[in-house]
């Protein structure tokens, strides 16, 4: 027979009763000061245990049981929590606990890692149209707010952009509906990037490179690869499952509602995949073969972006001119931004082993 000591409350006042109950077969059977009675085990039910804290038995006429004999309450009642009664014995020794959440980092991470990316395809596909164009209509809006202002480009300079765009575009199935954006963003440089929805931004910086019209065509169909692939929409995808899966295991729904703000930021920060810069590529070597124009012109748009003062560490001459600049705080935010290193072209050259590949790649033709 199961024994043990519990606080008893009969459901119409405070007054707490010290009894003694005596489990049978199929009643609980207690007994204390001015308290004689029995209740059937079947209809009693027993709350989720939780660590140390103690175990309440709701009987059916609504009086409770409060105990801290685990022990007691597990062989009576275990058999209908299982789970959660093994979760409360990994809970009550801090090796098991430390085992158990380092399990459960480890198949975060891995579920991060491997298994996001591989959901992100399909369900970026799934993305209507409509859809994928407001988020990157607010991610544009994000990035004038704060990282970026105006093109001071001449106008003939960003409509030369766009024949260049129009010529690499020709004679594509399923043209993609893309829109081009020249801004200066200094805290950028020399870049271009693909938001969701077919918004391809050049800065200034880049068009300010001393770069042909077949390599800036060559960097054009490159971010066309993108859009078209749906890069820039998994990438979105991605940082959504992201913030909810750290929601759910960290227990911070603020991770979700926030991911509208943080999104731009995020998309610049990451990067694209090794993966997603090969398949850029590919598609870029394509498009310029379409074009009458060589895939070496690839090639020669990294070179240029590896030499360009933009990538990398600034010169000591850059150093002295902002020393005694006062900025404000979008300009503050504006430099650490840039010290993250932008994704597209910049965070593209992040490694040089890779990048001297893809410029041997390119130049082989692809």
């Amino acid at each position: 027979m199961i024994e043990f000591n519990a606080d008893y409350f009969d459901g119409r006042s405070a007054a707490r009763r010290a009894v003694r109950v005596r489990a049978s077969d199929t009643h609980l059977h207690v007994s204390g000061e001015d308290v004689e009675v029995a209740y059937r085990i079947q209809e009693t039910t027993v709350n989720t245990p939780l660590a140390r804290l103690q175990r309440v038995l709701t009987l059916p006429d609504g009086s409770e049981l409060h105990t801290s004999d685990q022990a007691a309450i597990d062989a009576l009642f275990g058999d209908r929590l299982p789970i959660a009664t093994g979760l409360a014995r990994l809970e009550s020794r801090w090796s098991r606990a430390l085992i158990a959440l380092g399990a459960v980092a480890l198949c975060t991470w891995a579920f991060m890692v491997f298994g996001v990316p591989l959901v992100a395809r399909p369900l970026a596909a799934l993305v209507p149209a409509g859809m994928e164009r407001t988020v990157g209509r607010e991610a544009l809006a994000s990035l004038d707010g704060t990282l970026c202002n105006p093109s001071t480009l001449a106008a003939r300079d960003i409509e030369h952009l766009r024949r260049l765009l129009d010529r690499v575009l020709a004679g594509l199935d399923e043209v993609p509906d893309i829109t081009l954006e020249a801004r200066e963003c200094k805290a950028i440089g020399a870049n271009a990037l693909a938001l969701p929805g077919g918004t391809v931004i050049v800065t200034d910086a880049l068009v300010g490179l001393d770069m042909s019209d077949e390599a800036l065509s060559a960097v054009l169909a490159h971010e066309v690869g993108h859009v078209y692939r749906q890069h820039a929409m998994r990438m979105t995808v991605q940082t959504s499952l992201g913030a909810l899966l750290i929601a759910t295991v960290m227990g911070d729904a603020a991770a979700i509602t926030s991911l509208a703000y943080t999104l731009p930021t995020a998309l610049l920060n990451s990067g694209y995949s090794r993966t997603m810069e090969i398949e850029a590529d590919e598609f870029a070597y394509e498009r310029m073969r379409a074009a009458g124009l060589s895939p070496a012109a690839l090639g020669d748009a990294l070179e240029a972006l590896m030499k360009s003062r933009t990538w990398g560490e600034r010169t000591g001459e850059e150093k002295d001119e902002n020393r005694d600049e006062k900025r404000d705080e979008k300009r503050d935010g504006e430099k650490g931004v840039g010290k993250a290193n932008a994704s597209g072209w910049t965070d593209y050259l992040s490694s040089h082993p890779a990048v001297e590949e893809r410029i041997r790649r390119a130049r082989s033709g692809g």
